[in-house]
C-alpha cells in the first residue's frame, strides 16, 4: 500500500487539472499536476507518485510518449490509469495502464478506481 497518496495528474485540460487536484485534495490525497509528458517527467524529480491520472493526447509529450520514458526509470512503480476520450489501436501497448476511463467520466466512478490503485500500490525498494 502506498502510505503517501500521492498522486500525479498528466493533463493538458486546465479545467479538468482543477476539478481533480481540487477532488483529489479533498479525498486526502496529495496531488501534482503536469500539463503534457515532458513537465510531469520534470516533477517526477521530486515527487514520487502512487498512481498517474494519464491524458493520452496532449501537446509537447502526449501520454505514450511520457509512458514509454516513465517505464525505462530506474523506480517507474506507479500504476498508470489512461484518462482518454478515445484511444487508437497500439496507444495502450507501451503505457500498460491498470485501468483506462473513458472522457468525459464521473469523478463518483474515478475516485474508487484512483483508491483501489493507489492502496494497491507496493513501492520500489530503495
Amino acid at each position: 500500500m502506498c502510505h503517501t497518496r500521492r498522486v500525479l495528474v498528466v493533463d493538458d485540460t486546465p479545467a479538468l487539472k482543477h476539478l481533480l487536484q481540487l477532488a483529489l485534495t479533498n479525498e486526502g490525497y496529495t496531488v501534482a499536476v503536469a500539463d503534457h509528458g515532458a513537465h510531469a517527467l520534470r516533477l517526477l524529480e521530486t515527487f514520487a507518485p502512487c498512481l498517474i491520472l494519464l491524458d493520452l493526447r496532449m501537446p509537447v509529450m502526449d501520454g505514450t510518449a511520457f509512458a514509454r520514458a516513465y517505464r525505462a526509470r530506474e523506480r517507474a512503480d506507479a500504476h498508470i490509469v489512461v484518462m482518454t476520450a478515445e484511444v487508437q489501436p497500439g496507444d495502450l501497448g507501451a503505457i500498460a495502464p491498470v485501468h483506462v476511463v473513458r472522457k468525459p467520466f464521473d469523478l463518483d466512478a474515478l475516485l474508487p478506481i484512483v483508491e483501489h490503485w493507489v492502496h494497491q500500490h507496493t513501492p520500489t525498494p530503495p
